[in-house]
This record gives structure tokens, sequence and C-alpha cells, in this order.
């Protein structure tokens, strides 16, 4: 038929021309090849060209529902054909841009090829076109509603170009068991002054802890349950059971550093730490081994290829999570490395199976001599909320917020169908005689 456009194989869309003495490139790829007209000498003309042929009434209405037919990734390969083509500096005949012109104009909404006149315009088109395609032009817009789709989306795609990619408040609630007890921050006394008042010091990082708030209640409830908060969190009793409860409750240690914390540095101070700590314990020399081992986890020689590690200064990269957290018998060492949130890794650096050793990671945060005793006291009012049952699990919290807006709608409408009713009644007593 003269004038119809048909799709190629394979979901190939590809335009046909179907005037003999249309001159057409066969190097152009996904268009149909034609071969050039006889002349005297075996040259094509150069003036001379005949009319582009036109969608006429006699075929308008066949044209038109294949075009309605074609799907977005058969016009995407229509523009890739003609991309090709421009990318090989292959003269575009009339005839084809004349066609895409009346073929632009049926399809609804979309128009790519609009004011093409020119080689240079065909290419702006292609790349405008590609654009729009790549944007979502000619897909399916019905049937999702706004919520469902962004449901449907990555978290990196709710928030392109922030510089950390945060999960929202309800993906965080559906991924994570653990629930914050309290948090605090490392620092590191200033030269001369620091050693005149505590708060001419150098922020290193901040801490935090997390636990199962059902399995904490469990093992704090009998002790601490019906006790006040001040009281029990100023005393020693609580944070001691916690510690000998730790991997019963999960109770999850983070660290993450405030600035390049230098890695000889972070084991020489809290190294210093952890050794003192078991040292009070009364520990074996298989339990020293582990604790070196824990400090050996961090030495500059042996994570300086990691991606939290800054191989030139030797040092831990601002914004690096360290994660030690109970599993079974043992405690799994973990780093995060910073960035965004879809270009976070995490490194297993291995794991400790000396039981005094992980209360010395304890003790460093929650024993007598704490590192932070602000942070500690903090940690000390979560675990009285946890006795209390008053830990709430972020999952809670936001089924919770849910129920809350279903009673909230619910009274809603009976107290409208409430005055609807009254209204009908009063009108009812006004008609009767």
């Amino acid at each position: 038929m003269r004038g119809s456009l048909r799709p190629a194989a394979a979901g190939f869309a590809s335009v046909t021309v179907s005037t003999d003495q249309a001159p057409q490139p066969s190097s152009a790829e996904g268009l149909q090849s034609h071969p050039l007209p006889d002349t005297p000498g075996g040259k094509k003309k150069k003036k001379k060209r005949d009319k582009p042929e036109r969608i006429t009434s006699e075929n308008r209405e066949q044209v038109a529902a294949e075009l309605r037919a074609l799907s977005p990734e058969e016009y995407n390969a229509l523009y890739s054909a003609v991309q090709r083509a421009v990318d090989s500096s292959v003269e575009l005949p009339e005839s084809f841009l004349e066609r895409v012109r009346d073929i632009q104009e049926r399809n609804t909404g979309f128009k790519p090829f609009e004011h093409v006149r020119t080689l240079a315009d065909m290419k702006e088109a292609v790349r405008l076109a590609q654009l729009r395609l790549k944007r979502g032009a000619g897909r399916p817009t019905f049937g999702v509603n706004y919520e469902e789709e962004r449901k449907l989306l990555d978290p990196v795609a709710l928030r392109p170009g922030a510089e950390k990619m945060e999960l929202s408040p309800q993906q965080v609630a559906e991924r994570c068991s653990l629930t914050l007890v309290g948090e605090g921050c490392f620092t590191t006394p200033m030269p001369v002054l620091g050693a005149l008042h505590g708060a001419f010091a150098t922020r290193d990082g901040g801490w935090a802890m997390y636990a199962w708030p059902e399995k904490a209640q469990k093992a704090l409830a009998k002790g601490y349950g019906g006790k006040g908060v001040d009281e029990v969190a100023l005393g020693q009793g609580i944070y001691s059971d916690a510690i000998a409860a730790a991997s019963k409750m999960e109770l999850t240690v983070a660290m993450m550093a405030s600035r390049d914390l230098p890695l000889a540095e972070a084991q020489d101070r809290y190294g210093g730490r952890l050794r003192a700590a078991l040292e009070r314990l009364g520990p074996t020399e298989a339990d020293r081994a582990d604790c070196e081992k824990l400090v050996g986890m961090f030495d500059p020689r042996r994570v300086e290829l990691l991606s939290w590690v800054d191989g030139k200064k030797a040092a831990m990269k601002r914004d690096t999570m360290v994660w030690l957290s109970p599993v079974g018998k043992a405690m799994v060492v973990e780093a995060t490395s910073p960035g965004r949130l879809v270009d976070k890794k995490t490194t297993r650096l291995g794991e400790i199976k000396s039981a005094k050793v992980q209360r010395a990671v304890y003790e460093v945060l929650l024993g007598p001599e704490p590192a932070d005793p602000v942070g500690k006291l903090a940690v000390g009012y979560g675990l009285c909320q946890a006795a209390h049952g008053e830990l709430i699990r972020p999952a809670d919290l936001v089924k919770k917020k849910e129920a809350k807006k279903k009673e909230k709608k619910a009274k809603k409408e009976k107290k409208e169908k409430e005055s609807t009713e009254g209204a009908k009644a009063d009108a009812g007593s006004k008609a009767a005689p």
C-alpha cells in the first residue's frame, strides 16, 4: 500500500517510502533501501527531485490505526535507526523527512520531529526524543496512584542529587527490628586547654546502642520494672545486668567517625581503654590475644585498601560506621563506608569469641569508668524504658500512627452520618402536620 507504516520483525519499526524515484541511502540501518534510478552516465540527479509522497485521504485511516498500534519500544527503534543514519553522516532524503513529519502529526501528544528541515535539526530532534523517552514519555500513566508509585521506587529515586540517600521512615520501620536505646559521643581533649576544662575537646565521633525491645523487657523487667527511672539510671545495677544479657537482647554498638580519624590514634586511645577494661575482669592469655585481635582489625596496614579508609592519611574517613553485634556466642565486627545509601559498602572485619573481651567492649561504655558518662546515662534511661515496656520499635510506632489515623477518620465519618440523620429527622418533623 502506498504511504503505509509497517513495523519490522522483532519489534522494530521502520518507515517504508514507496516512491520509486525517492533516493534512499543504503547505509541507513532500519530504513527500507531502494536502488538509485538509472541516469545517463551512471550519475544521480542533484538538482531535480521528485515531490515526496504524502499521506492521502484514501489511506489516512489505515495509517492512523497503525500509528496507534505502535508501542514505545517500536517508536524508540525508529529513533535509533534515525540516530544511526545521522551518526554515519548519511544525507536523509527529503521524502523520509516529510514522512516523519506526517507520522508525528498523527501521534497525539508526542512530536519529536517537529520543525525538522535539515540534518542539524534532525540531530537535535533525535536527542530531544531520546531524552523524553528516557524520562518516561509514551509509558502508561494510569493504574498506579501516586503513593503506590512512590513505594515502588528505590530510595535513590525519591531524592535524586541528595548527598545522602536516606530511607523513608516506613522503609526503616519495615527493615529494622532493633530500637535505639541511647547515644553519646567520643572526644579528644585539646592540648593545654583540654587539661583546664572538659569543654575544650575535639569530637572524634558518635556512638549508640540498639536492642530488641521485647527481649530487653524480658531480661530487665523483673529487677527494674517497678522502680523509678532516675533511681535506676544513676546506679550501676541495670548496666551490669544489661551487659550480662547483651546476647539475649542483641545489644548492638554502633560508632561513627565525625572527622577523618587517624587509625593509629584510635588504636592507641580506644585500644588502651579496652585493655584497661579487660584487665579489671581478670583475663587469661587467650582473652588478651583476642583483645589484640580486635584492636588489630583497625591496623592501617591491614585496612588501607578498603573503601572507608583514606590510604594517604592512614585515617578512617568521616561518617564511617563501625558495628559490633552479638551473634550467638561471638561478636561480629563490621565497618560501613561513608557516602550515599546506594554507594555504601559493608566490610566484615572479623569476630571475637572471648566472652570477657565482649564484656570489656560494653564496659568501656557502660562500666564504672565510662568513656562518655553523659552517653552512659542516656543509655540508662533507655534501658529503664525497656524494663517498663515503653521502648517502642519503629515498625510498631508506624502501626500505631496508622491506627490513630483510621480511628480519627472513623469518628469523623460517624459524626457526619449522625449529623445527616439528625438533619433528615428535623426536616421530617417540620414537614409533618
